[in-house]
């Protein structure tokens, strides 16, 4: 019942107007996400626990993820208190940023995806990532 309230909230805050402050674009791009854990010294060597998934729309803001589960281990990638390393295929390589999550929800089985849907903030990147970012951006053509 609770994904079928978010999901009337979210058609509904569609014809209210949209929030966003950055054109969002469909694109379907590879990613991997890990849990970055800046609790952790630098002997710890093991590497982090990834998962794979694919965007489901792109902004220079934030980004629509798609999951096949929102568990990594012991820990959610939907937590709020948690940052989330992405590393996102794009045209001109890899690009690695790292993102907030700010909500998510299960698909249902009338959605062309399946698993989970993750809507995440750019928190930090670098200028390389930054710049990957806005020319693969550019070289979309339709913001919805």
């Amino acid at each position: 019942m609770p994904n079928l309230i978010r999901y009337l909230l979210g058609r509904f805050r569609g014809t209210v107007g949209n929030r966003r402050r950055a054109p969002r674009y469909d694109a379907r791009r590879s990613f991997s996400v890990s849990i970055v854990d800046e609790g952790a010294g630098r002997e710890d060597t093991r590497p982090p626990q990834t998962l794979v998934g694919r965007t489901r729309n792109l902004s220079e803001t934030g980004f629509g993820l798609v999951v096949p589960s929102l568990r990594l281990g012991t820990n959610k990638l939907n937590d709020v208190n948690c940052t989330l390393r992405l590393m996102l295929d794009l045209p001109t390589g890899t690009a690695e940023i790292h993102v907030v999550p700010v909500r998510s929800l299960q698909l249902g089985e009338e959605d062309p995806d399946s698993g989970y849907l993750i809507g995440v903030k750019i928190k930090d990147l670098s200028d390389d990532a930054r710049a990957r970012l806005t020319k693969f951006l550019r070289s979309l053509r339709s913001p919805h």
